[in-house]
This record gives C-alpha cells, sequence and structure tokens, in this order.
C-alpha cells in the first residue's frame, strides 16, 4: 500500500503506527490540556500515511473553526476571510 500524498502541501505529517497509538490513547484518555488534545486530533486529520486520513489544509481549517482555535501558517493570505484567529509564528 501506498502512502497518500496531498497535493500541494509544502509539509506532510506522516505518523508510525506507534504515534498514531499513542495520540488516540491521549485522546481517548480526554483529561490533559485542551489544547493539546486538540493538537493531537488535528494531527491524527494531517497523518498522509498509509494508516491516516489525510484531510486537506481547507478541511483542517474548518475544523479549527469549528473548535474556536487559533490557526498557525505562514500564508496567512490564504485564511484573511475566516473569522477565527490566524498566526504566521515565523513573522518577526
Amino acid at each position: 500500500m501506498t502512502a497518500k500524498q496531498p497535493a500541494g502541501k509544502k509539509y506532510i505529517v506522516r505518523l508510525s503506527a506507534d504515534e498514531r497509538e499513542q495520540l488516540n490513547a491521549l485522546i481517548q484518555k480526554g483529561n490533559g490540556p485542551a489544547r493539546r488534545l486538540l493538537k493531537a486530533r488535528i494531527l491524527l486529520k494531517a497523518d498522509a500515511s498509509a494508516g491516516g486520513e489525510a484531510r486537506s489544509d481547507g478541511q483542517i481549517a474548518g475544523i479549527a473553526l469549528t473548535k474556536r482555535a487559533s490557526m498557525a501558517t505562514r500564508n496567512v493570505r490564504h485564511c484573511a476571510a475566516l473569522s477565527a484567529p490566524v498566526v504566521n509564528p515565523w513573522a518577526a
């Protein structure tokens, strides 16, 4: 089975089976900082390995919007029309 290759992505997340298992366990426990649990969910959604979901950036942005989370991206222009906070962690 070949890994999924999301079109146009600069950074592609590929988790090992062990990493996916650890993130799923963290989410299932449900006791931890809300941001950590949200980040774990997003990583699992972005996972482009054979066992992952490989969601698009747009789908992940939609998830962030519904959870009222900030989005981090270098290209804030793409998210300018969204009502969610957008941060560029690489900006000075």
